[in-house]
Order: C-alpha cells, then sequence, then structure tokens
C-alpha cells in the first residue's frame, strides 16, 4: 500500500516512459485502462500505473501487437489483484490510518465502478428495450393505416364498379343525355 502514495503528472510519467504524453492517453484507451484523476479533473498515476505503462512500453517496443498486449496484461492485471487481494485481507489492526483511509477509497472505487458498469448495461438494455417498443409502435400503425387504405380504395373501387353496372344498364340515349 506505501507504493501507491506515489503520483506521478501525465507529464512526469511521459518523460519517465520516454514517450509523449497522447500516446499514454493512446495506451488508456487502447487497453481499457481506467486512469484516477484529481478534482480539477488532471490524471495523476499511482505506481501500480507507471508498472502497467512500463509493461505496454517494453511490449510495444518488442513490436507486439495490441491484441497480444491486452492479452498479457489480462494475465498480468490479474495477478497483481491477487496479491493487492492479499495485502487488503490483512488485518485491520496491522494498517496505519493512511492505509486504511487508502483501502477504504479504493473499495469505494471499485464499488463505483461497478455500479457505473452496471447502470451503463441497464441503461443499453433499456434503450433497446424503449427502441423495439417504438419500432413496434410505429409497425402497427402504419399497417392500421395501410389497412385503412386498403378499405377505402375498396370501397371505391366497389363503388366505380358499381357505377359502371348502372351505366350499362341504362340506353345508349339516357348515358348521352346524363342529368
Amino acid at each position: 500500500m506505501e507504493e501507491n502514495k506515489v503520483k506521478y503528472s501525465t507529464r512526469e510519467l511521459s518523460e519517465l516512459l520516454n514517450v509523449k504524453m497522447p500516446t499514454l492517453y493512446k495506451w488508456e484507451k487502447d487497453f481499457n485502462l481506467t486512469v484516477p484523476r484529481h478534482k480539477n479533473g488532471e490524471r495523476f498515476y499511482i505506481e501500480k500505473d507507471k508498472l502497467i505503462f512500463e509493461k505496454i512500453k517494453t511490449l510495444r517496443d518488442k513490436k507486439f501487437s495490441i491484441q497480444n498486449i491486452k492479452e498479457y496484461l489480462i494475465k498480468d492485471l490479474d495477478s497483481m489483484d491477487q496479491e493487492e487481494t492479499a495485502q487488503n485481507n490483512m488485518p485491520i489492526q496491522y494498517l496505519n490510518g493512511e492505509e486504511i483511509k487508502e483501502l477504504l477509497i479504493s473499495n469505494m472505487q471499485g464499488a463505483m465502478k461497478e455500479i457505473a458498469c452496471t447502470f451503463q448495461e441497464e441503461l443499453k438494455r433499456t434503450k433497446e428495450e424503449l427502441r423495439q417498443e417504438v419500432r413496434d409502435e410505429i409497425r402497427k400503425e402504419f399497417e392500421r393505416e395501410q389497412n385503412q387504405r386498403e378499405t377505402e380504395n375498396q370501397k371505391l373501387i366497389d363503388y366505380i364498379l358499381k357505377t359502371r353496372e348502372e351505366d350499362k344498364k341504362k340506353g345508349f340515349w339516357a348515358r348521352l343525355f346524363v342529368k
């Protein structure tokens, strides 16, 4: 837990790794990394983040593909998480105030991420359900209007046929001199 106290700005980390700042942003996006931010919105990186970016840089320098690096990171992050879990499971009486604070913040951030993911999934599902409902309503309205037009057209056809039949029944002169 002591290692997480060191914080690096984006500029500091980019200088340490000898990469440009936009490269760090791109790696965050490419590898779905969540970097904490200060209240003013600036990113900061802790030691764990630095280690992850160092691994990415090393693998990119060795010409590894993004997909291969993702697979490597997944395995590596799992082992890092297991170590962290072991540290987090340490009895609380062995932790100092700052470590307890960091543990609480870490747990709260994890819970908030989980809630945000759940919310996003629920939002996606609700959005899709709403889209489907709207599609169904539009389809039903279209079918109703189509049926109404067909009924009206059939009435017109029937009227025309009836009028023609009546005209046929009238004599030639009656049709010629219609009142």
